[in-house]
C-alpha cells in the first residue's frame, strides 16, 4: 500500500472504493473487489477536494448519533444515515433491534401481514414506527393479548393499549 505522510489511521469507503488517509484526504488504495462487482478505478492516488472534510462530518454525525442511540438501546440503519447524510433533513436514522425478528414475523403471517398492509396506507399511522403499526396489524388480525403482542413487538403494554383504543374509536 502507498503511504502518504500522515497516515495514522486508515478509512476504507466502500462506497467510492478507496481507502482514505483520514488526515491529509489522499486516496492511498483502491479496495479490490470481485470481478463481477463494480469498483471505481479513475483517480487513483489524486487528493479529493474537501473529502477529509466531508469524512470529518459524516464521522462527526455517526458518533453523535451513535451515543444517542447506544443510550436508547437502538440501532443506526445503514440505508437511513446515509440518506441523512445526503439531504441532511430529518429521517429515520434509527431501528429497534426487533426489527428484523418482527419483519420476519408479518411476513409469514398472510393474515397479519395483509392488515399491516392495510394500516401502512392509513394516514393516521404514517408517523407510528414499524413495531407500533405491527401492533396495531395484531390488534386488528387476532385475539393476541396484549402481553403477547407486547413480547413480539416490544412495545410498552400502555402503548398497544393506547393503539387499542385508538383503532376502536376510529372503527378502523
Amino acid at each position: 500500500m502507498e503511504e502518504c505522510s500522515g497516515c495514522k489511521e486508515l478509512i476504507w469507503d466502500y462506497r467510492t472504493g478507496d481507502i482514505i488517509c483520514s488526515e491529509s484526504g489522499e486516496i492511498c488504495e483502491k479496495i479490490y473487489v470481485e470481478d463481477d462487482a463494480p469498483a471505481r478505478v479513475e483517480g487513483e492516488g489524486k487528493k479529493s477536494r474537501g473529502r477529509k472534510k466531508d469524512l470529518q462530518r459524516s464521522y462527526r454525525a455517526y458518533f453523535r448519533l451513535l451515543k444517542k442511540a447506544k443510550r436508547k438501546g437502538l440501532l443506526i440503519s445503514e440505508e437511513g444515515f446515509m440518506r441523512y447524510l445526503s439531504s441532511g433533513k430529518q429521517v429515520m436514522v434509527f431501528s429497534h433491534p426487533k426489527t428484523p425478528s418482527l419483519m420476519h414475523f408479518i411476513m409469514e403471517n398472510e393474515i397479519i401481514r395483509r392488515a399491516f398492509e392495510r394500516v401502512s396506507r392509513d394516514p393516521r399511522f404514517s408517523g407510528r414506527t414499524l413495531r407500533a403499526k405491527a401492533a396495531a396489524a395484531m390488534i386488528l388480525a387476532s385475539s393476541d393479548s396484549i402481553a403477547r403482542i407486547a413480547e413480539v413487538t416490544g412495545l410498552s403494554p400502555e402503548h398497544i393499549a393506547r393503539l387499542r383504543k385508538l383503532l376502536k374509536e376510529d372503527s378502523f
